[in-house]
């Protein structure tokens, strides 16, 4: 690729993240818009599951015919973090001189 396609595709992307009407829609966090396997595609983060959202985007006519699109629910993913692998250190037991050094240490 030569400095002027590169430009051209840059300027792609800053132009989709200003499409019209976004703001109607609170489910919609962010937009990354590239070329994914030779074409053209938008990635969409969206909050939640939003069908009027996703078919906002979908027929908005600032983007163009044959654009790929991905969609990524975040709260969905949040929700399927297995709490276990995450640590909770305040569940581990201190020994009651070390919380009476601490404490002294805090409060001078």
């Amino acid at each position: 690729m030569d400095i002027v396609e590169l430009v051209s595709i840059w300027e792609k992307r800053e132009a989709m993240k200003n499409i019209s009407g976004l703001g109607s829609h609170k489910s919609i966090l962010n937009l990354i818009a590239g070329i994914k396997n030779d074409k053209p595609t938008l990635k969409v983060f969206l909050n939640i599951d939003d069908q009027h959202a996703i078919s906002f985007i979908k027929d908005h006519p600032d983007i163009p015919k044959g654009t790929y699109f991905e969609f990524v629910f975040v709260k969905s993913n949040k929700e399927q973090k297995d709490p276990a692998k995450m640590k909770n250190y305040s569940s581990y037991p201190i020994e009651k001189n070390v919380q009476e050094m601490l404490s002294k240490s805090i409060k001078t």
